[in-house]
């Protein structure tokens, strides 16, 4: 028994031959020197040479173990615990205990702590359970409490047993041996100096802090602050980046990917993950899953292959898989790369960039100024969802209007509009261009085009073309310059090149626009309008109220395909019957009538008209025009309110014209008749105004008239005619009914003539 008294008293077992097992709670000890003994008021134990086992008591005490394995129990109290010489283990229970293990390879054990612990291999004071207040000094090993813990290492070799509990394990530079233990744990590196490579599914460490340490039994990491690559296992990690540029690959399981500061790329692996991908320009990088992805970046959850159930969060990359994905941005500025597959990508709001990759994707840039670039294959940018109209050039200058303001287009062969009015351009190679609603402007360019108006009213434009163009709209065919191999369908109107083109529209209401060049443009049914624009253009308005506008240059009404006889009105007014029904023309030089019965009106300035076959009434208006009866009993009106005939010229054709003049004047021998009219055989002189003053001769006659050389005048009073050739060339005779003719003849000519004739 020894009882120690007042003061610090020492148990000393040093001398004993073998190890002892000391206990200082007054319970009998046991094993060498100290078998059977009892202590009390004993402060400091001194073990044997051997493995001893010293249990302190609830007071401060100190525990010696010396040479041999011991364990040393503080118990409750402040205590001190010292190992000496080999592998001791030093468990200093409740109490600020100071924990030194010695020589050889120590371990300050608190798995009896009844609360989590934070303990500092370091010398550091710990805290928490049993740990509160300890200080360890020449401790290589440290094992945890059945909860919480948070364990940290020396800069030297140290192992680490987490125990049960949730624990954080930090072993510090050195080649470590970390054992997370049960529950689920976590590997610290934060305060490497270096980056660190830790793979949970082969337990391998590397880098920094990591070099040479053995892991096991871990289900998170933490990385350094400089760049780390951090790989999970089968099971639910949690992988933390920190600072730097870190890759995280959470494997299968549902893991939980923490960026941290800087550019990371997160690897979700199989399972519903979170990545977050925190401050920087961070990747979620799906290219490793078996299958196609859905992936959100607006937080809701996402499907699909690897990314099946995982939510992203600060995430602005995103690569896909290999296979058919579907990648879809949040308002923030984002690049989504596609990968090999039928990929749509839809960039949302934000200034995005789109990269489809491989095979046949489909770029939605959404609101915001995108860059899209489809890689190969055949790539659309779809403008379907635009909340306004868009103007997109395809050929990589930058687009306009809704959701592709400010967008720019690379490898991109197709174009979707949007449902209002867009202006869509491509480029000089092989496009495909769908108008979608709205009233559109398609504009193919250079290449074999398919080109698609969509719905509403739209228009294929060809302004840029340097050559010619030929365009069908009932046919949908397309030939000639920029047209030439173009599929085209849905188009009501149709913008010609700078050269000759012909346009030609179909059943509905279409506008055709020449611009410059000789143009033929065809409305065909419809009520169309049709703009010759400069140059000398052929307008053929069809049947239907038809608005022709020739523009600059001599241009052509051409009604000669009509099914019926047209009246055709030069001063704007509608014109009237078969294709002219309903029609207005403007700036037209030249009218064409069609092969039956026509009625053309000319106005006061230099026009054309051609009555064609039929029985025509012509009416000048004045000007120096230029009129055709063709065939047909014609009848030509000319003169206007004012009598000019210079500059003038008329044909009446075959059959009987009759050439009516008017206005204020007088025709005489300065105005040579037979100079301006040909194919006549009736002039009548009887209008309101208009005096006549002839002096013919056969000649004249025989210039005027057609091959039958008869010639018919209508006088009134005051009006006279002078036969210049002697008289004895000519027969008289008077016919007399309603009109009395003198009737002259010679061996060649006829001439009849009513009211008044002056003989040479």
């Amino acid at each position: 028994s020894l009882d120690g008294g007042s003061g610090i008293d020492i148990a000393d077992y040093s001398a004993s031959g073998s190890g002892v097992t000391v206990n200082l709670d007054g319970s009998a000890s046991a094993g060498g020197d100290a078998a059977g003994d009892t202590l009390t008021s004993i402060e400091r134990v001194i073990g044997s040479a051997f493995a001893d086992t010293l249990n302190g008591s609830v007071a401060n005490e100190t525990l010696e173990g010396g040479a041999g394995d011991d364990i040393l129990n503080g118990g409750a109290g402040n205590d001190t615990l010292v190992g000496g010489a080999d592998n001791d283990t030093l468990i200093g229970g409740a109490g600020a205990d100071s924990l030194d293990g010695g020589s050889g390879i120590d371990i300050a054990d608190y798995s009896a702590s009844s609360a989590g612990v934070n303990v500092n291999m370091d010398g550091t004071i710990s805290t928490g359970g049993d740990a509160a207040g300890d200080t360890l000094t020449s401790i290589e090993q440290v094992t945890g409490s059945a909860f919480a813990d948070t364990l940290s290492g020396t800069g030297g070799v140290d192992t680490i047993n987490g125990g049960g509990g949730d624990d954080v394990v930090i072993g510090g530079a050195g080649a470590d041996n970390l054992d997370g233990g049960a529950d689920v744990d976590t590997l610290d590196y934060s305060a490497s100096g270096a980056g660190v490579t830790i793979n949970l599914a082969s337990n391998s460490a590397a880098g920094g802090d990591a070099a040479g340490d053995i892991i096991s039994n871990f289900e998170n990491v933490t990385g350094s602050t400089s760049a780390d690559n951090l790989v999970g296992n089968g099971g639910s990690n949690v992988l933390t980046g920190g600072a730097g540029d870190d890759i995280l690959n959470g494997g299968a399981g549902d893991d939980s990917l923490i960026g941290g500061a800087d550019d990371d790329t997160l690897i979700g692996g199989a399972g519903a993950d979170s990545l977050d991908g925190g401050s920087g320009i961070d990747i979620a990088d799906y290219s490793a899953s078996g299958s196609g992805v859905t992936v959100n970046l607006d937080g809701s959850a996402s499907a699909g292959g690897d990314a099946a159930g995982d939510t992203l969060t600060s995430i602005e990359r995103v690569i896909g898989s290999a296979f058919a994905d579907t990648l879809n941005g949040s308002v923030a500025n984002e690049t989504l790369e596609g990968g090999a597959g039928d990929d749509i990508l839809n960039g949302g709001a934000g200034n995005d960039t789109l990269v489809g990759g491989a095979d046949n994707d489909t770029l939605i840039g959404g609101a915001g100024a995108d860059s899209l670039d489809g890689g190969s294959g055949i790539d659309i940018a779809d403008y379907s969802a635009s909340s306004a109209g868009v103007n997109v050039n395809m050929d990589g200058t930058i687009s306009t209007g809704g959701d592709a303001a400010g967008d720019t287009l690379t490898s991109i062969e197709q174009v979707t509009g949007s449902a209002f009015a867009d202006t869509l351009s491509g480029t000089g190679g092989v496009d495909t261009i769908n108008g979608g609603g709205g009233d559109d402007v398609v504009i193919g360019g250079a290449g074999a085009d398919n080109l698609d108006g969509g719905a509403d009213v739209d228009t294929l434009d060809y302004s840029a073309s340097g050559a010619g163009v030929t365009i069908n709209l009932a046919s949908n065919s397309a030939a000639g310059g920029d047209a030439a191999g173009d599929i085209i369908s849905n188009f009501e109107n149709v913008t010609g090149s700078t050269s000759a083109d012909n346009l030609v529209g179909n059943g509905g209401s279409n506008v055709l626009t020449g611009g410059a060049g000789d143009d033929i443009l065809n409305g065909g049914a419809g009520n169309d309008t049709l703009v010759g624009g400069a140059d000398d253009d052929t307008l053929i308005g069809g049947a239907g109220a038809d608005s022709l506008d020739g523009g600059s240059g001599i241009d052509i009404a051409d009604y000669s395909a009509s099914g019926s006889g047209v009246t055709v009105n030069l001063d704007g007014s509608a014109s009237a019957g078969g294709d002219a029904a309903g029609d207005t023309l403007t700036s037209i030089e030249t009218v064409l009538g069609s092969s039956f019965n026509d009625t053309l009106n000319g106005t006061g300035a230099a026009e054309t008209l051609n009555g064609g076959a039929g029985n025509d009434i012509i009416t000048g208006g004045g000007g120096s025009d230029v009129l055709i009866g063709g065939a047909g009993n014609d009848s030509f009106l000319v003169g206007g309110p004012a009598l000019n005939l210079g500059g003038f010229s008329l044909d009446g054709g075959d059959d009987t014209d009759t050439v009516t003049i008017s206005g204020a004047g007088t025709i005489d021998n300065e105005v040579n008749l037979d100079a301006v009219l040909s194919d006549v055989e009736i002039i009548d002189f009887t209008g309101a105004g208009v005096n006549a003053d002839l002096n013919l001769s056969a000649a004249d006659i025989q210039g005027m008239t057609d091959g039958s050389n008869i010639l018919e005048f209508d006088f009134d009073g005051g009006d006279s005619v002078s036969i210049t050739d002697p008289v004895a060339n000519w027969t008289e005779t008077t016919i007399g009914s309603t009109t009395t003719y003198d009737i002259y003849t010679d061996a060649t000519q006829t001439v009849q003539m009513a009211q008044l004739i002056v003989n040479s």
